[in-house]
């Protein structure tokens, strides 16, 4: 049984596997794209691609269903000289959290739906 791809499914199929080998190998290497921005006692931190690659606390995880964003309130300071409270505020980056599994997943995937698209037509 071969599969007969017309050009733009081979396209699509390419460029998809390309965003998907992107998204793992900035959770691998940690890149991360940063932007920081700060008003008064507000910090912003805006990471592009990923957060890092922290696999550890990945198993109730799949991407897309991520935490994309993290909020915090630190104290700095002391009673000599005061407190000072900073409000953080950061977006985790659009591929946080897609490690080996998700990149086994989804590249796979285009081609099980192709498979079973295959088998459904042939009945």
């Amino acid at each position: 049984m071969k599969l007969n791809l017309t050009q733009n499914t081979k396209r699509f199929l390419i460029v998809y596997l390309i965003i998907v080998f992107f998204a793992f190998f900035v959770n691998l290497v940690g890149w991360e794209g940063k932007i920081y921005s700060e008003e008064g006692n507000y910090k912003y931190s805006t990471r592009i691609f990923t957060k890092g690659n922290d696999f550890s606390s990945k198993l109730n995880h799949f991407w897309p269903i991520s935490s994309y964003t993290d909020t915090s309130d630190d104290i700095y300071g002391n009673s000599d000289v005061g407190y000072k409270i900073v409000y953080t505020k950061q977006f985790n980056g659009i591929f946080y959290n897609f490690d080996i599994t998700e990149y086994i997943f989804y590249s796979l995937l285009p081609f099980i739906i192709l498979y079973i698209k295959k088998i459904w037509e042939s009945n």
